[in-house]
């Protein structure tokens, strides 16, 4: 429902089989001539990755997730793992195994590049001396980076790129400007930037290569 649901079509050429049974005919089905079109007519694959959920079937008499919509049709409860560090975006805790898994899980099912193209922390620090030490954002990008790394080297999957979200704060969607994920703190007002740490990490491991 969340990868597979926009995936799957471009290699099979139909939607995955748990959409099909959840959502039945209210998904639209392809004639052969879009089959045709669809299959194997991507050229690279790029993932946005932030976060990982553990989820389980919802029980009989259950609502799960919500009461409506798409994420109703997945019949599942979705939770974090107990202790995973917690971003100031909620919807986002740290757990840098996840991205392993989830190359894993798309290199079985789709034979070509990957890129990760985005993957980043949301900050909590409001002020530039706030920012220039915040050690959870470089504990995230040396953790998921790691991860993308064994995948690559270990488990042979084609990462051919990794991009982190984003160079400087920024507006982000609903939340404004309260939430902040660049590598450099922006003061909105005078727009001076300001390294965070992980910038400085981020230097050093690029010089080095």
């Amino acid at each position: 429902f969340w990868l597979g649901w926009w995936l799957e079509p471009l290699l099979s050429g139909d939607y995955p089989a748990a959409m099909r049974r959840n959502v039945g005919e209210r998904l639209p089905s392809f004639s052969p001539e879009q089959r045709e079109l669809l299959i194997g007519s991507i050229d690279l694959l790029g993932i946005n990755h932030y976060s990982t959920h553990m989820v389980r079937d919802v029980a009989d008499g259950e609502r799960g997730d919500a009461s409506s919509g798409w994420e109703a049709d997945q019949h599942v409860v979705a939770t974090f793992g107990a202790g995973w560090p917690q971003a100031a975006s909620p919807w986002q805790r740290s757990y840098p195994a996840g991205l392993r898994g989830l190359l894993n899980w798309v290199a079985a099912r789709y034979k070509g590049d990957i890129y990760v193209t985005e993957n980043g922390w949301s900050c909590n620090s409001f002020t530039a001396a706030a920012a220039a030490a915040d050690q959870e954002q470089l504990d995230y990008y040396t953790g998921y980076t790691e991860q993308v790394r064994l995948a690559l080297v270990e488990d042979g999957v084609p990462v051919r790129g990794y991009f982190g979200w984003s160079l400087l704060d920024n507006f982000e969607w609903a939340d404004g400007y309260s939430k902040r994920f660049g590598l450099y703190y922006v003061n909105y007002t005078t727009q001076q930037r300001t390294p965070k740490k992980a910038a400085a990490w981020w230097k050093e491991t690029r010089s080095a290569c």
